[in-house]
């Protein structure tokens, strides 16, 4: 689901039609079955859509809340596509109405103040960070998790009394623009009756 409203690219990383999406089904103008692309593998796809000049209201509307509880209902897992933390508000507005968020940062571009201070913004407003992934990492310079020791870890969660961020020698931070992919992750179990739904994060705001 691409709720990049700002720098939405779903669509043509997909290579399918944007001509409806998100935006149509939260005003009103399509039900969510008719703006869905069926994509590959089992894997439906809801573009962006028309993107108004303001689309924050949009995004923290009772509209978008019914938008995603809908999809909840019919798919195992959603995940959603949102703006560079650092650069919107949009992503928190989000990340509140998803059972957890993952960061997006890249190798190269990502520094650690950046992706602390992602963290901390979307823990401030409640939002519950599972994950980061880690990408544009050159090829030959990739470690298997399994190789690293315990110090460069970057932890999936933390106390939800004392937040703290050991990141180790990790360099992640400035994410790149939700544009790049779905990050899909494993949350905890879902309440009866919906699906997981994960809201894909950056912690920065470079494209």
């Amino acid at each position: 689901m691409d709720a990049d409203l700002r720098g939405s690219g779903l669509a043509e990383l997909a290579a399918v039609s944007d001509e409806v999406g998100l935006t149509d089904v939260v005003v009103g103008r399509l039900e969510f079955a008719a703006a869905v692309t069926s994509w590959r593998d089992g894997v439906d796809i809801l573009t962006a859509g028309d993107v108004p000049p303001n689309p924050s209201p949009l995004l923290s509307s009772r509209s978008m809340a019914l938008l995603l509880e809908t999809a909840g209902e019919r798919y195992d897992v959603v995940v959603v596509d949102a703006p560079a933390v650092l650069t919107s508000s949009d992503t928190l507005e989000i990340g509140r109405l998803t059972d957890g968020v993952v960061i997006v940062a890249t190798a190269g571009r990502s520094t650690r103040p950046r992706l602390v201070s992602a963290v901390r913004a979307l823990t401030n407003v409640k939002v519950r960070v599972i994950g980061v992934v880690f990408d544009g990492v050159a090829p030959g310079r990739q470690r298997a998790s399994h190789d690293l020791p315990p110090s460069v870890l970057v932890p999936v969660s933390t106390s939800s009394d004392e937040q703290t961020y050991p990141f180790g020698s990790a360099t992640t931070a400035d994410a790149t623009a939700t544009t790049t992919a779905a990050t899909a992750a494993t949350t905890d179990a879902a309440a009866p009756g919906r699906s997981r739904r994960t809201a894909g994060r950056q912690g920065d705001a470079t494209s």
